[in-house]
């Protein structure tokens, strides 16, 4: 993931909550958030495509945990640290509902 990490340029730092599941307690987490335009090559059966990269990843854990690192690739244009943010936090979010989802 090195090499990732250095091509993404670093946005922000921020406090995001994280929710309990069934192995881990709910918690604060402190995440860099870093964000690129990419374009992915042209196929054989696809076009170039420019998406936005999203890396938001815990720097340093609490002792014995397990960082966060979520990945994201979307094809809209995000500009703004506001757009970044909100795409991040629709990720927390779903995260939230599969929890609530599960039977």
């Amino acid at each position: 993931m090195g090499s990732l990490e250095c091509l993404l340029r670093v946005l922000v730092r921020c406090s995001s909550p994280l929710a309990r599941t069934a192995t881990r307690k709910a918690r604060s987490v402190e995440l860099t958030l870093r964000r690129e335009s990419v374009t992915l090559p042209a196929t054989q059966h696809c076009p170039e495509l420019i998406v936005t990269a999203l890396l938001a990843k815990e720097e340093h854990p609490p002792e014995n945990e397990t960082p966060i690192e979520w990945r994201l690739l979307t094809d809209e244009t995000l500009t703004t640290l506001a757009d970044a943010v909100l795409r991040i936090e629709w990720y927390r979010r779903r995260w939230m509902i599969e929890l609530f989802s599960e039977p």
